[in-house]
C-alpha cells in the first residue's frame, strides 16, 4: 500500500482503525523488562509506542501515515507520555546503527527487495544485547534467517517461544 492508501484507510475510520490498546504479545514479552531506547516500526495510532513510553522507554514511533501519527500524538499527550513521532518509510530512513535496545515490528508491511534492505536496516538498528521483536501472521522465512547478516541475531516471534532456540537464528547448534 502507498502512503496515500494508508492515510485514506486511517481517515475512513473516525473512531480509530485499531483498538487503542497495546498488543498483548508486546506487553507479555516486555512487561517488567528494563527500559531503554525503543524504535516502534509501523506504529500506526501509537498504542504500542505509548505503552512503551509509559513503561519508561525512550520511544521513537515511525509510520508512513500522517493521519495515524496525528492520532498517535493526541493519544500520547492524553496519556501524559512523550514519544518522538516520525512520518517515514522505515526502508528509506537513515541508518540508526545499534541505536536501539528494542526494535519492535508488529505485523509489518515491509517492502521486500533482493537485498532485504528494510529488514537488514532493522537488524542493524538493534544495539548489542538488544531485542528485535517481530510479531506476524506467519513464521519468519527460513531462507531469510540463513542470511549471513542475520546469523548472529536472535529473532523472537509470537509463533515460537523465546525459550526454544531455532537453527539458523543465531542460536547454538
Amino acid at each position: 500500500m502507498s502512503t496515500g492508501d494508508w492515510d485514506e484507510r486511517y481517515a475512513s475510520h473516525d473512531e480509530g482503525l485499531w483498538s487503542g490498546r497495546a498488543n498483548g504479545v508486546l506487553v507479555g514479552e516486555l512487561a517488567g523488562s528494563s527500559p531503554g531506547r525503543a524504535l516502534e516500526v509501523g506504529c500506526g495510532e501509537g498504542a504500542d509506542a505509548i505503552w512503551l513510553a509509559g513503561a519508561g522507554w525512550e520511544v521513537t514511533g515511525v509510520d508512513v501515515s500522517e493521519v495515524a501519527l496525528e492520532r498517535a500524538a493526541i493519544a500520547g499527550r492524553d496519556a501524559g507520555v512523550t514519544v518522538q513521532w516520525v512520518c517515514a518509510d522505515v526502508s528509506a530512513m537513515p541508518s540508526a546503527s545499534g541505536g536501539y535496545d528494542l526494535v519492535s515490528v508488529l505485523y509489518p508491511a515491509l517492502k521486500h527487495s533482493p537485498g532485504d534492505e528494510a529488514i537488514c536496516g532493522l537488524l542493524d538498528a538493534v544495539a548489542p544485547g538488544g531485542t528485535l521483536l517481530v510479531v506476524g501472521h506467519a513464521p519468519i522465512d527460513p531462507r531469510l534467517c540463513a542470511s549471513s547478516r542475520l546469523r548472529d541475531r536472535r529473532l523472537r516471534s509470537d509463533r515460537r517461544p523465546q525459550s526454544t532456540p531455532q537453527r539458523g537464528m543465531g542460536s547454538p547448534g
